[in-house]
């Protein structure tokens, strides 16, 4: 059911000129019908993230339209902090707005008339923070169009990743392969590994256990935290539950991955191998069947999930490189703000 408010409207050149913006919140069936269509959809504008990353905490889903002349342009989920009698402080809309529709290049004055837009709501009329990482690429233009809307750009906040193209045939995608990393699946394949794959309760019960012993070994720090995933496949409707692949031998296990799917993309989100799982190339043999499975759903495109030269650690780094995906970097987080209140608490919340 449709509950936004109308926020306002906001002039912009070209064809954005008198769209209309409108803010409030969204059901699951609504949110999901109006985001899917756009190219640019990601994990982080799933309607389930945002209600699993404030499951626990003091801030709410918010949900942000844009119409042009009654029809729907963009749209952006974001997650509002904020104290009772203040109102709200600071707003985070990560890898939004979508602008983009599927199978279109998009109208950059969509985009220009969204940011300004939300510039112009959260921190003029409302005087918050606001954070966003737009999904777009990093390029100059990119870069000097979120200038010109008044965001200021946050040193070191790129995301950086690799595509695979699934239209490919198996055949290709397998020659494709690193020679070295096609080598340990070929010898992960002749020992005959036992595979599993699903989104059951139990095989997630599974790979939140092994996620949760691969973060304390490894001493790895991630905002995927397990908890989160419990929340977000918990809240996930049925047709978009994350898939789980499980590997064995003779009885013993070897470990798991997470797939999250989104519009036309599965995304690599956790991969959680032990030394004996390593031993056997579980790795090379969960993700080269994720890829595969995920072909066979449907997915146009396979997101390694991050592979930053800096950011990413590199055996795992090293361990994606091996798909021999495309690459692409996008423009990064900005922010916004006119309040030195609301700058103050997202120092505190970047800190959790």
């Amino acid at each position: 059911m449709m509950t936004l408010s109308k926020a306002g409207l906001y002039r912009a050149t070209g064809q954005g000129a008198g769209a209309i913006l409108e803010v409030g919140t969204l059901d699951q069936p609504t949110w999901q019908r109006i985001s899917r269509p756009f190219d640019d959809l990601s994990l982080m504008q799933v309607w389930a993230f945002a209600q699993a990353k404030t499951a626990t905490g003091h801030a709410r889903p918010i949900h942000h339209l844009l119409r042009y002349r009654g029809k729907i342009i963009g749209a952006a989920q974001g997650i509002c902090y904020g104290l009772p009698l203040v109102g709200p402080l600071v707003v985070w809309v990560n890898r939004g707005p979508l602008w983009r529709e599927q199978d279109q290049a998009g109208d950059p004055n969509h985009l220009t008339a969204f940011l300004l837009a939300l510039h112009d709501y959260w921190t003029v009329r409302h005087r918050a923070l606001l954070r966003i990482a737009p999904p777009i690429p990093d390029h100059p233009d990119n870069l000097a169009l979120m200038a010109s809307c008044g965001y200021v750009a946050m040193p070191g906040n790129q995301w950086v990743s690799t595509r695979i193209d699934l239209a490919q045939s198996i055949e290709a995608l397998r020659a494709n392969l690193n020679q070295k990393w096609r080598n340990c699946l070929n010898k992960a394949e002749r020992l005959a590994l036992g595979l599993e794959i699903g989104e059951t309760a139990r095989l997630t019960a599974i790979l939140l256990k092994d996620y949760k012993h691969f973060l304390i070994e490894k001493r790895y720090a991630t905002s995927v935290k397990p908890e989160l995933i419990a929340q977000l496949q918990d809240r996930l409707a049925p047709d978009q539950k994350m898939v789980i692949l499980s590997a064995d031998t003779g009885g013993q296990h070897l470990g798991s991955i997470l797939i999250a799917g989104y519009g036309s993309v599965a995304e690599y989100l956790v991969g959680a191998i032990g030394a004996d799982g390593k031993r056997h190339n579980a790795g090379q043999f969960l993700l080269w069947h994720a890829l595969v499975e995920m072909k066979r759903r449907g997915y146009r495109w396979f997101d390694v999930g991050g592979a930053h030269p800096q950011h990413t650690p590199p055996g795992i780094l090293h361990f994606k490189k091996g798909l021999s995906g495309r690459p692409y970097r996008l423009a990064g987080t900005f922010q916004a703000s006119r309040s030195l209140v609301s700058r103050l608490l997202c120092r505190v919340l970047s800190r959790k």
